[in-house]
């Protein structure tokens, strides 16, 4: 007879699928006793897009009570040049019926006066706010302000105005604040958020793509880098980093306990590849006594990756670098910087990477031997992903 597992191992299994639809999908296809577990985390956010909006606005205006068990709540269309949700204010009056809403994101929306209206009378109950591949046509700021109990924004994309000069709102002290994206008037938009963001914001994630990013950082950084306690920067290296990444600076991060760094290069991990360089760098950058976790996450240009080949213009697409190319990274650079007093509560240093990690940590023990004697170094092993295509 074929052991059973306990149902709560099943269902914990399952948690770890809470991302992956389409693992979920297939779970919920095999097997009907993790069917519960699967649908919840499947349909976790309920996702309304424009031509489905008529038929939700039915159920809850016949059922109105069934609104309260909304929590999480996706309002978006099908692509960024679609016209819906440009209604008028009577058209989103269903909004009443989601009191309880408390992860909020709208996608690939361009928000005129009613739909902005509409969003700021009803979901007074947001925490944590997600603005993806959105252009925000009404006033910016004041939708901003608008949730009281707001701790996290994300960024993702958003084309925006900015008004001259800062009205009546005031910003809300948010806790975690990711910025991907932003085009308009960054700079203002972000002097407003961090003035009275400083004493509570400890978690910033952002990513770097060009200079102007940089700039951005740096200026967040200056303003509460002594109050951010985890840290995460992507940097995309189109452009030439030494130019990009030159006026950047981690050190008013004094406070920080975790640095991910998720670092993207044209070119294949090799010695010759002058970028890798800025990934030891920013490392050598940071200067924190509570620091305990670091982790370096770098995608190259993979030849053996041969994806580009269904590709009708061969585009090239980045791939985690293998352990095995790994070897080529500055270890002995490494080695300088950890070894600093400030690295003294390091106790662990993720590497992630594709395939076999022994032939590189035989490398790094001959090569660096009292960094290899800590015992902090961690190899993640992570799977072939798709990524920005060059």
């Amino acid at each position: 007879m074929t052991p059973l597992l306990p149902p709560e191992l099943y269902d914990r299994i399952l948690d770890f699928l809470h991302d992956d639809h389409t693992a979920l999908a297939a779970c919920s296809l095999i097997c009907q006793a993790w069917l519960p577990t699967a649908r919840y985390h499947r349909f976790h956010t309920t996702s309304i897009t424009w031509p489905s909006c008529s038929s939700f606005r039915g159920i809850l205006t016949a059922s109105p009570d069934l609104g309260r068990f909304i929590t999480t709540l996706e309002i978006c269309n099908a692509h960024p040049s679609s016209r819906g949700w440009q209604g008028d204010r009577d058209t989103f009056t269903f909004f009443e019926h989601l009191p309880v809403v408390q992860d909020l994101k709208l996608a690939r929306l361009t928000v005129q006066e009613p739909l902005h209206d509409a969003l700021t009378e009803h979901f007074r109950s947001v925490k944590r706010l997600t603005l993806c591949r959105c252009k925000y046509a009404a006033d910016t700021q004041a939708f901003l302000a608008s949730f009281p109990l707001l701790e996290e924004l994300s960024i993702d994309h958003v084309r925006y105005a900015w008004p001259e000069s800062d009205g009546a709102a005031s910003p809300l002290p948010l806790r975690v604040l990711r910025i991907l994206e932003l085009a308009g008037d960054s700079r203002s938009m972000l002097e407003w958020l961090l003035s009275t963001s400083g004493s509570k914001l400890d978690t910033l994630e952002f990513r770097i793509r060009e200079p102007e990013d940089a700039l951005q950082l740096n200026l967040i950084l200056n303003s509460i880098g002594c109050s951010i306690k985890y840290l995460e920067v992507s940097i995309s290296a189109w452009w030439d980093l030494d130019f990009t990444l030159a006026g950047l600076s981690l050190e008013p991060c004094t406070a920080l306990r975790s640095f991910v760094l998720h670092f993207m290069s044209l070119q294949m991990c090799v010695r010759g590849n002058q970028s890798l360089i800025w990934a030891i760098s920013l490392l050598g950058q940071l200067y924190s006594f509570h620091l305990e976790t670091i982790t370096l996450d770098i995608m190259v240009d993979n030849m053996l990756d041969l994806r580009a080949l269904d590709s009708e213009c061969a585009v090239r697409a980045l791939s985690p670098a293998r352990f095995v190319d790994l070897r080529a990274f500055d270890w002995e650079g490494l080695e300088l910087i950890l070894t600093q007093p400030q690295f003294e509560r390091l106790r662990e240093f993720e590497m992630d990477g594709e395939g076999d990690a022994q032939l590189l940590d035989v490398s790094i023990r001959e090569r660096c031997s009292e960094l290899h004697a800590r015992q902090i170094l961690h190899y993640k092993p992570v799977q072939l992903r798709d990524s920005l295509d060059i």
